[in-house]
């Protein structure tokens, strides 16, 4: 366990962190309630409160993390990359140390 600073929006503080590797997990890191009391108030309706990191973004903030070398090369062929289950997809296998690859079909799967 190490102790390390917390930013969210425009607060600070101080946390308690645990190094559990938490890589085959949908989440790497889990916020808790001790780290939360009297901080951060949990509305489970709502979603990206502090608006929804890009995926521009959150490669900047990644940077300098390793890469897991155990994942698969995965190609995701549909005919559109901006449907929301399409790009769940792709993030779901992204956060599971896939690499993701979209393939966008245009033509007709199969003819009758």
């Amino acid at each position: 366990m190490i102790q390390t600073s917390l930013d969210i929006g425009n607060s600070k503080w101080l946390i308690e962190l645990t190094l559990t590797n938490r890589d085959s997990m949908g989440f790497r890191m889990l916020l808790g309630r001790e780290a939360m009391s009297g901080r951060v108030l949990v509305d489970p309706e709502q979603k990206y409160l502090l608006g929804q990191p890009s995926t521009d973004n959150l490669r900047e903030l990644y940077k300098n993390s390793e890469k897991a070398s155990s994942g698969l090369r995965i190609g995701l062929l549909a005919s559109n990359p901006e449907l929301y289950s399409n790009k769940r997809i792709m993030e779901a296998g992204e956060m599971r140390g896939h690499e993701m690859h979209f393939f966008e079909y245009q033509g007709m799967l199969y003819e009758t």
